[in-house]
């Protein structure tokens, strides 16, 4: 969830894709079998999920 809340973190001050994969993932950008890219476009869902929540409904793993 930490990584998620990173995420949502970046998306919120306008980080593209790329430079949160490269920020918070490091390597290669979309790297071998783009693992990286996938990984980063299945924080985002996450991620929104976790920031509507709210505090509350992260502590409570209400997602």
């Amino acid at each position: 969830m930490v990584e998620a809340l990173r995420v949502g973190d970046a998306i919120a001050s306008g980080a593209s894709q790329r430079a949160i994969g490269l920020g918070i993932y490091g390597g290669d950008w979309p790297g071998d079998g783009e693992h990286l890219k996938s990984r980063v476009r299945r924080m985002i869902p996450l991620a929104a999920a976790l920031i509507r929540a709210g505090p509350r409904g992260v502590l409570a793993e209400r997602i």
